[in-house]
């Protein structure tokens, strides 16, 4: 029996392709891609602000909605917080 996806599976997934973010940023307007670029005063800045917190949190609804949910296969229950 093999082992049914999972959103995380699907969220690790999406993370790791570079193109994926790249069109995510282009369709949202976010910078996502950008993030892990950043200088050291910003990335303070953003953990004070916890502007990379709402970044991420903006990406998983996003691949809940458009990736997630449209996946034709079977795939394992997530409960949504």
């Amino acid at each position: 029996m093999s082992k049914l996806p999972t959103f995380i599976d699907c969220l690790y997934m999406a993370i790791s392709e570079p193109c994926f973010i790249r069109e995510y940023d282009r369709l949202t307007g976010s910078h996502l891609a950008a993030l892990a670029k950043r200088p050291p005063i910003e990335i303070l800045i953003d953990e004070a602000t916890k502007h990379a917190d709402n970044e991420m949190a903006k990406f998983c609804a996003f691949v809940y909605e458009f990736v997630w949910m449209t996946y034709p296969g079977p795939r394992a229950e997530v409960s949504v917080i």
